[in-house]
Parts: C-alpha cells; structure tokens; sequence
C-alpha cells in the first residue's frame, strides 16, 4: 500500500502522463484541477434523467465547499420552475408551483454519489477520498490510470479507472469509470470536456449510471 501525503501538487503545474509516467504522480496532477477553488456562481445547461426529474434545462448555479449546491430551474422568461438543493449528502427538489410535494433523498441522485455534486459543478475531478486506504496506483495495457482504495471501516472498496489526455503539457482527464464494491455496488461512468483555460476544470461534463444521468454545460461562470 501507498499513504498518498496529498492530493494536490505545489507549484508542479505540468507532469507527464502516460504508461512512462509515474502513476501517483499522475494521479496527483489529475486531483489538483479546481483544488484552489472555493466557490462558483453562474449560469448552465443542465441535462438529466431519473425518476425525480428528467429533462434538459437553463439553471443558475451556486456552490461552494464541497458540500453545498443549488441549482434554481428557469424558464425561457427567467421565472423559477424549480429548485434543487444538496446539502451534506442529502438533495432536496421542489417546484415552484406551490403545490407539489417536495421530492427528498440522500447518498445518491440517480445513481451518482451526491458527494461529489458539489465538487464536480466547482470544477474538480472525483479522487479518492480515503488517501490511507489507497492502493499504488498502475497503468493498465490499454493506457488507463487503474487506482483501486480497499475495504476499511469509513467505507467499501472503489476503482477509479481514467483515461487522460494532454492539456498544457499534463494529464487531463478526459473519462473515468468508478465503481464501488460491495452489497451496495455501483459504478457510473463520468466524461470531460472543454477544460477551462486558467483553472483546468472541466466546463462541460456528463455522469452516467444505470439508474440516471446527468450532464452539464456551463454557459457563464465566476468561479472563485
């Protein structure tokens, strides 16, 4: 096992990537992206499928920390059609009309942890979370970066498996496949584009997972 001491390089802006390259070290660049990023307002596309909620839809976005979104549903005159909130783990959806019954859940929305909803929207890449868990990471045949954590008492086994693809002389990563082991097993298939100039996030992405999907392109964005 290797204890990965951080997730984030100090003033290494640019590491090569690729089977040659050394895989913690890859991965760290990876998990660097948006790291300095503390919250972003704006304005997206969001598109998404569930049996909450379905459709594609223009939303002003706030979040902050890595706990915290609000996504407010506009029509094409600007009024309200909804309000979606995540907070600790938990969302919440509620319409405007007044009289519909609020829609609740937590863990997951569609399939997709909500622990990284806040995290994704501010422009970094979902990452181990437990770095005493991990195991050292490796290059597979076909040029995926495979890191794997294992089994412990904060939570099951995850594979992180991605794929890069240069952005300013480093590794971008352009696809992730997670999964999570166990009784409870899952995996959601992420894909990132368009990385922002000054910070690398992503400013446009989709996360995909049996039970849903959503996907977002981001139109105007302070990000902070």
């Amino acid at each position: 096992m290797v204890t990965l001491a951080s997730l984030v390089l100090s003033g290494c802006a640019h590491a090569p990537y690729g089977k040659n390259a050394d895989a913690l070290k890859t991965l760290e660049n990876a998990c660097r992206f948006g790291k300095d990023l503390k919250t972003v307002r704006g304005t997206a596309i969001v598109t998404a499928k569930s049996k909450d909620a379905s459709g594609r839809f223009s939303a002003l976005v706030e979040a902050a920390g890595t706990n915290s979104l609000k996504l407010e549903i506009t029509n094409i005159l600007g009024g309200t059609e909804a309000l979606i909130t995540i907070n600790n783990g938990r969302y919440s959806i509620k319409l405007a009309d007044g009289k519909s019954k609020p829609v609740s859940g937590n863990g997951s929305w569609g399939g997709i942890p909500l622990n990284w909803a806040s995290n994704l929207f501010i422009g970094r890449f979902p990452c181990p979370e437990r770095p005493e868990d991990l195991e050292k990471p490796e290059w597979t045949a076909d040029g995926h970066l495979r890191v794997s954590t294992k089994a412990s008492l904060h939570g099951d086994a995850e594979i992180f498996l991605y794929r890069f693809r240069k952005h300013d002389d480093s590794g971008w990563p352009e696809s992730l496949r997670w999964e999570r082991k166990g009784v409870f097993g899952v995996s959601v298939e992420f894909v990132f584009d368009n990385p922002e100039k000054t910070t690398g996030a992503p400013l446009k992405w989709q996360a995909r997972s049996k039970l849903g999907e959503v996907g977002v392109k981001w139109r105007e964005r302070d990000a902070k």
